[in-house]
């Protein structure tokens, strides 16, 4: 587990110092010994969102932060900093994450949500006595039914419990 924690940080660190320039998947998945594709699926699990987010919402992040520090700083040479090709791709893309275009952020000294670097940590927890009694009871009988309901479904396993009701599964328990 620890191993896995580090090698995460390996590819957080990474991409924190390469985060201005084209970062290559395989590379940061190499880091973890694993395929590509394995690496993205980990790496949302453990981050909470996909990598591709994770970089466009960090770079943005840190571009706000600049823009904030630094009144005369040209937007243009931030957006191609930060791998937009065009100010108004940048623009588009910095209102969706702060809510405020950059000039108003620049000039305005808005506050914004940065999106900071996820860290780690291990908690060890238990290490205590717990009592424990054990009852000798008489045999019992557990039922049950079981079902697949569609991912669409908006309630709590309607399609499930409908069939449940329908098969007199209710009244057999």
């Amino acid at each position: 587990m620890y191993n896995g924690i580090q090698k995460t940080e390996a590819v957080i660190d990474y991409i924190e110092s390469g985060i201005t320039s084209e970062l290559d998947y395989n590379k940061l998945a190499s880091i973890m010994n694993l395929s590509v594709y394995e690496f993205r699926r980990i790496f949302s699990f453990i981050v909470g969102c996909p990598i591709s987010e994770y970089i466009r919402k960090r770079r943005l992040s840190l571009a706000a932060t600049e823009i904030m520090t630094n009144d005369q700083i040209d937007i243009l040479k931030i957006s191609e900093k930060y791998g937009y090709s065009n100010q108004s791709a940048f623009t588009r893309a910095f209102c969706e994450q702060h809510g405020v275009s950059p000039s108003a952020c620049m000039h305005d000294k808005t506050s914004i949500n940065l999106f900071t670097c996820p860290k780690f940590s291990v908690s060890i927890s238990g290490r205590e006595n717990v009592p424990l009694k054990i009852i000798k009871t008489e045999s019992f009988f557990i039922g049950g039914f079981t079902g697949v309901s569609p991912i669409t479904d908006s309630c709590c396993c309607e399609d499930v419990w409908n069939s449940f009701y329908e098969s007199g599964a209710d009244k057999k328990l």
